[in-house]
Formats: C-alpha cells, structure tokens, sequence
C-alpha cells in the first residue's frame, strides 16, 4: 500500500528535480531525506543560486498511518522504515469561496508538489484565480498576484503542481494588523483564497495548502488563523471545519450610501 508523505525544505528553500523521489535516502532517525535544495529566486533576481545537496523533514501523512496501524497516535518519526522499489507519494473550489476538497481519493497516489508561488508561475495562478472569481478580469487577477508577490513581508500564495509540472492548486494568506472578527492576537494570519481545479479534487491538497500557509503564519509569530466565508456557502462552511477552524462569530455588514457632493 502507497504512502503518502509530505517533504518539507528549509524555510526560504525550495526542492529541485526529482531524484529525491525516484532514489529516496532517508534518514529515518530524524525524519529527514536527502535532496537537492535550491533558494527561491526573489522576483527582481536575475539569476537564481544554483543548487546544494541539502535535508528535508519528511513525514507520512497520519491519514495512512491510521489505516496501516489502526491508530492516528502514531508518529511519522517512529515509523519503521518501508522497504519497497515503489516511490512513495506525496499527497500534498463551483461554490465560492471555497470548494470540498478535505477528503482523499485512495485511487490517486500521484505525488503533488506544494510551494511558494513565483513570478514564473504567476499567470497560472492568475487562471485559477479567475477560476474561483470569475467576475474580476484576468487583468485585475494579475494586477492583484503582482501586488501580493511584492509583499513577502506580509502575504503568501502557495501552489500545488502536478508531476508534469502544471498547477492545479492554489492558497493565499496575509497577515492582518488590523482587527480580525473573533481574533485576540495581532498579527493574524488570514485565508484570503483557496482553489482546487475539479479534477484534481478529494486528494488532500486543500489540506496540505493550508499546512503550508500555517508553517508560513507560525515563522511570522501567529498564533491565530483566520478565515471567512458567506452564510448560504454550505461547501465552505463544512471545508472549514473539516480543516480545523472553529466558528468564532456571525457578523452582518451594513452600507448607507452617501449623496455626492
């Protein structure tokens, strides 16, 4: 039976080729497998680094450890090694603002790779942004991925690809400074997006966007991460459940439109 696993680089770092997968070396008393690593490549940098051999966290996912050992307590690190010539997978919205994709499809084990999203990819994700709000223009879209990639600081767009390389995924977050309804802490990291394309749904990578942009809030010092979605959006009210969030409050807005002067 396949498992699933997720492989983490360093902070700022990105996996490079795929040798990691097809030769695995890993290093299972401290969870972790060899790799070329590579850093991203800010959008003004002309020429990205070249690559290092390097270590990434990997851990299976507890979904598969419970159906392999009947229990969801244990850990990935305390796993005995899986000896197999198969590589292991890596798993990585019509309603809006976010479509089901919490739950997994055990017939699909093709690996998804989930990472920061760049200018080089920027366009794809303009698509699926377009995907998900379809009443902004494709302008609009890639005006807004050009504002949030110029805002490392505070915002983050992560993308799921395919082993050939296209994305099918995305999620975006900010930190927000500002009150957040049912917040207590400042910053709080906020879900402003998440799209999965239709076939690509009921894998877990809704689930595995949302590990990463959690990584991502945690580096910044949240400890809160927040989200909205429209009452009548019953997808979008079980998908946050199922990813964790717990209701906090029910707000209605209000809006008086004033004369011209």
């Amino acid at each position: 039976m396949p498992l699933r696993i997720q492989v983490t680089p360093s902070p700022g770092w990105r996996l490079v080729g795929r040798d990691w997968l097809d030769h695995p070396l890993l290093h299972w008393e401290t969870s972790e497998i060899e790799c070329l690593c590579a850093l991203w490549k800010p959008p003004s940098a002309s020429q990205p680094a070249p690559p290092s051999q390097s270590r990434a966290r990997i851990e299976v996912w507890r979904e598969d450890i419970a159906r392999l050992w009947g229990s969801s307590g244990i850990s990935g690190s305390s796993l005995p090694p899986v000896e197999s010539s198969e590589p292991a997978s890596q798993p990585t919205q019509e309603e809006r603002p976010f479509l089901d994709d919490t739950g997994l499809n055990e017939r699909d084990t093709a690996y998804v790779i989930v990472e920061p999203c760049t200018s080089e990819c920027s366009e794809d994700w303009a698509l699926l942004r377009q995907a998900l709000w379809p009443e902004e223009t494709m302008e609009e879209h890639r005006r807004h991925a050009a504002s949030m990639l110029s805002r490392p600081k505070d915002a983050v767009v992560y993308v799921a690809r395919e082993e050939n390389g296209r994305v099918i995924a995305f999620a975006e977050a900010t930190s927000r400074r500002d009150y957040v309804n049912g917040c207590i802490t400042s910053p709080v990291a906020f879900l402003e997006g998440l799209f999965v394309e239709i076939p690509s749904r009921r894998r877990g990578i809704a689930r595995l966007l949302c590990k990463s942009i959690e990584d991502w809030a945690a580096g910044l010092g949240c400890t809160e991460f927040a989200s909205d979605v429209l009452l009548d959006n019953e997808t979008g009210l079980s998908v946050h459940e199922a990813l964790g969030f717990e209701e906090s409050e029910r707000v209605v807005f209000y809006l008086k439109r004033l004369p011209r002067k």
